[in-house]
Formats: structure tokens, C-alpha cells, sequence
């Protein structure tokens, strides 16, 4: 029962942030992107809870090769830009008391 539950926030919190908007890629190849995006971005932003944002930043610039570096600024990027998108979604939903797509 403890497990069931622990997994269940987790796709309970995905569903909270998508707003009830359908997956928006088909095939099965795209969708996982698309949850691997939505399962990224949670991850992270569990962690920022978890701990301060300065020192997570700072650990892991120090870990990363100039390689890495590029994709990390990438990943909070995309980070970013869904945090704003759900956010958006969020907001379109209370205006306008409908469903997306």
C-alpha cells in the first residue's frame, strides 16, 4: 500500500500540472518523449524542494565537463519553458473554464 500511493502522487502531481490536457504528441515513440519530459521536469523540481537551488547548481557545475554544461543549461531550460507552459495552461483553463485540445 505505501508504494501504491508513493507512485500515485506522482502521476497524480503530472496530471495536476498538465491541467487535464491530453498527451499532445501521438505514436508511441513521441509520447514517451513526452513523458520522459513530464517525469524530468517533476524530477527536478522535486529536488529544488529537496535542497537549496544555489548549492545544487554549484554541485553539479562542478561535476560536469564542458560537454555536460551545455546540456545541463539545456535541461533547466526545457525546465523552464514547461514550468511556463503549465503554468499557462493553468491560467487558460480559469479564464476560460474549458478543456485545451
Amino acid at each position: 500500500r505505501e508504494r501504491k500511493s508513493q507512485i500515485e502522487h506522482v502521476f497524480g502531481t503530472v496530471k495536476r500540472w498538465m491541467g487535464k490536457v491530453p498527451l499532445l504528441l501521438r505514436s508511441r515513440k513521441k509520447v514517451q518523449i513526452e513523458i520522459d519530459l513530464y517525469t524530468t521536469a517533476y524530477n527536478i523540481k522535486r529536488l529544488c524542494s529537496l535542497s537549496s537551488i544555489p548549492y545544487l547548481l554549484s554541485r553539479i557545475a562542478n561535476s560536469l565537463s564542458e560537454l555536460n554544461k551545455s546540456l545541463f543549461h539545456s535541461l533547466i531550460s526545457t525546465f523552464i519553458v514547461l514550468n511556463n507552459l503549465f503554468g499557462a495552461i493553468s491560467l487558460f483553463k480559469k479564464q476560460r473554464g474549458s478543456v485545451l485540445i
